[in-house]
């Protein structure tokens, strides 16, 4: 492959005045800033964005290890103010789980079968990539039934966990509610064949 395929497009040359004439809220000069970082520039006086987003990442790893030294202070006073915090709080808490488990059914699904799993002393684990993954390379369709699930699908073991199945990707696959619960333990080859498949 050639070099220049590999050499990242940089953006259009402006100067900051125009950018911000145009309502932009970033200019490129094409002279790297005094650290050397080669990138936009923030119009409204922040300067290197490289620089304003490395600053950021070490204040939020700085704010971490000072709530992190805090907690393992005074761990059972930490606790004491969290459960406080989720009594005042609890329909807040909930509203927001909800919003974000609606907005990320591929992590709640992961998460989900990674706890069973762990719960059964079952080996392997997977993330919600694998999921989409294998999502993608069934095309979006239930392996027992062949229906387009859309969102509405679940993930199976295709062993299952009470029968010494892992929790590997290779061990999952996607099904419509229906047939996993059709499914429920079977084997994969078991539940075809009560389905009038593999005779």
């Amino acid at each position: 492959m050639a070099d220049h395929e590999n050499t990242p497009t940089l953006p259009a040359i402006i100067s900051c005045a125009e950018a911000f004439a145009r309502g932009l809220r970033r200019y490129f000069t094409g002279e790297p800033c005094f650290r050397g970082h080669l990138a936009e520039r923030n119009v409204n006086g922040l300067g290197c964005v490289a620089c304003f987003q490395e600053r950021y990442q070490a204040n939020a790893e700085a704010k971490r290890a000072k709530v992190r030294a805090y907690e393992q202070s005074d761990p059972e006073a930490h606790k004491k103010r969290r459960a406080l915090y989720r009594a005042k709080n609890w329909k807040l808490i909930v509203e927001q789980q909800s919003a974000w488990q609606a907005a990320h059914p591929e992590q709640v699904r992961q998460w989900r079968n990674n706890r069973r799993a762990r719960e059964m002393f079952a080996e392997g684990r997977h993330t919600a990539e694998d999921i989409r993954s294998i999502y993608k390379a069934q095309r979006g369709k239930c392996a027992g039934c062949g229906g387009k699930t859309g969102d509405n699908y679940q993930v199976d073991h295709i062993k299952a966990l009470s029968r010494g199945g892992s929790n590997w990707p290779a061990n999952l696959q996607i099904l419509c509610p229906t047939c996993n619960q059709r499914k429920g333990a079977r084997d994969a080859e078991e539940f075809m064949r009560s389905q009038g498949f593999l005779l």
